[in-house]
């Protein structure tokens, strides 16, 4: 445990880009505008159709990408400035002299999660350094959690029906406390003992609504599932959150937080119509001026999902949050919202929209193979000397930063690209949907029944190839397609080896989850 006057004279500060990395970036952006102006030359249009998608697809694509690396390039800026940080630093010396004693109240939301994990969690939080009250909320009114919290020595809150799920949970605990802070903890996130000594002297900023730290996973080498989920939030995490904190526009991500309770109180609660209430919550406390602060250091460790089941279940949540935020929040019009506030709410849905691109560039080599569909009028090395340059050099950026380009994580993104296609028109057509507690007994579903899409897209694969065989053709575009479809059904493959493996999982080698899994109405 790190010595507490150190961390008092320290404090976070948010990492610096390697000059390497910042050059990737700088010439990703340059190569993604030719590559554009190549693509969008309606002179190398091929057919028709194909062609409009095809420059679809790219719009949705290079925008993203685009996004993604001004806003990590604007979370170069090191440390805070120092001011800033002399500031806090002070404020955390008083915190820990006790000569500053804000009233703080630590939530622990439960809603039929396991009780080891509650208690693993509610444990850690009442041990937390600097005086506070811990609260498990429970949703399910189970006496066996009441029984826990008498047992550890935390107070207990139930409250009846569970309208607003987390985010009314939550108000509910909040007309129960009179404290200055709050701090909320997913059952499955454990905080450190010195999470409230560092977050809380960020609010000696009158104007900070909500500190909000990492989400970072402790059973990363479980399954290779949970490898491939840390390594895609090391990216959100470690690159881009720097860069919304610059731009004012770091939303809460629901645990591993801390709020002022002024705040939150100023914009009527957290949001309930919704069942992404950080997101919203984030959204109207920026409308209203306040401001938000990102610290790099983790603070809390959580659990990955460790099944496919899991894991794509949490995929529909997040991205099914994202798109309701594009279609009912219309971020570009949200009166008190920067320029740079607006792009960064829609930045999400915009990542997730990807996977219409995604699909689409899936589907490319199969139709080429098997129908000779071609958008562009090029050859295929034609088209790869100018594609590849952009593709290489964000890779590297991110190669460069985070130390390695994870295999698993790229597999697991295929495989997700129908369940963010579905929660994309679940958001469209406002879907209702309810949240069941997942593998609360050990049970997985059969995996046909919740990845057909991604079976049929691998038989697909598999016949195109075929197809492609005969005759073979030496051309360049058909050596190419050939590859792709062997890479994507590889790809498709271990997933679905990995999500039949999991079906044959005892209970008791089952891990019970906190993610939710929506069940549509």
């Amino acid at each position: 445990m790190r010595d507490l006057q150190r961390e008092a004279a320290r404090g976070p500060e948010l990492p610096r880009l390697q000059r390497t990395t910042v050059t990737a970036y700088l010439l990703a952006i340059a190569a993604g505008v030719l590559y554009g102006l190549f693509v969008f030359n309606p002179h190398n249009a091929g057919q028709t159709l194909p062609y409009v998608l095809l420059v679809l697809a790219e719009i949705i694509l290079l925008g993203n990408q685009i996004v993604m690396i001004l806003t990590i390039l604007a979370g170069d800026q090191g440390s805070n400035a120092t001011e800033d940080r002399r500031v806090v630093q002070e404020a955390r010396r008083q915190l820990l002299a006790k000569t500053w004693t804000p009233s703080i109240d630590v939530f622990v939301p439960t809603y039929g999660e396991p009780l080891e994990a509650i208690a693993r969690t509610a444990r850690a939080a009442r041990d937390m350094r600097i005086e506070h009250r811990t609260i498990i909320c429970d949703d399910a009114n189970d006496p066996e959690v009441r029984r826990l919290a008498e047992r550890i020595g935390v107070e207990y809150l139930r409250r009846d029906g569970n309208v607003g799920a987390k985010a009314g949970n939550i108000n509910n605990a909040l007309r129960h406390s009179e404290a200055e802070y709050f701090a909320i903890f997913d059952a499955d996130h454990v905080p450190s003992a010195n999470f409230l000594e560092v977050l809380i002297p960020h609010f000696v900023d009158q104007r900070v609504a909500f500190v909000q730290s990492p989400q970072s996973y402790s059973n990363v080498d479980n399954s290779p599932v949970a490898e491939a989920s840390h390594e895609s939030q090391r990216v959100f995490y470690d690159l881009i959150c720097p860069g919304k904190d610059a731009y004012n526009s770091v939303f809460s991500v629901g645990t591993n937080v801390g709020y002022r309770r002024l705040a939150i109180d100023d914009v009527g609660g957290l949001y309930q119509d919704t069942k992404s209430e950080d997101i919203w919550t984030s959204i109207r406390v920026h409308q209203r001026g306040w401001s938000s602060v990102y610290l790099p250091t983790v603070l809390a460790e959580g659990l990955a999902p460790e099944t496919v089941h899991q894991f794509l279940t949490q995929q529909f949540r997040w991205s099914r949050g994202a798109f309701e935020v594009l279609f009912q929040g219309r971020p570009w019009r949200l009166r008190g919202l920067t320029r740079d506030q607006r792009i960064q709410y829609i930045q999400p849905a915009l990542h997730y929209l990807q996977s219409f691109a995604v699909l689409f560039f899936m589907l490319l080599p199969p139709l080429f193979l098997v129908f000779y569909i071609q958008p562009l009028r090029v050859t295929g090395v034609g088209w790869l000397l100018r594609y590849a340059p952009f593709w290489l050099l964000t890779q590297l950026a991110v190669y460069y930063q985070l130390g390695r380009l994870h295999g698993w994580s790229y597999a697991m993104a295929l495989a997700s690209v129908p369940v963010h296609i579905r929660a994309f028109f679940s958001a469209l057509f406002r879907r209702k949907y309810n949240w069941v507690v997942t593998n609360r007994a050990g049970v997985i579903p059969s995996t046909v029944s919740y990845m057909a899409v991604q079976i049929g897209m691998v038989a697909i694969y598999l016949t195109a190839f075929g197809i492609g065989l005969i005759p073979l053709s030496s051309s360049f575009p058909t050596v190419i397609s050939l590859g792709l479809c062997l890479l994507y059904a590889f790809a498709l493959f271990v997933v679905l080896r990995q999500a039949f493996r999991d079906g044959r999982r005892t209970p008791s080698q089952t891990r019970s989850r906190t993610t939710a899994a929506p069940v549509e109405a």
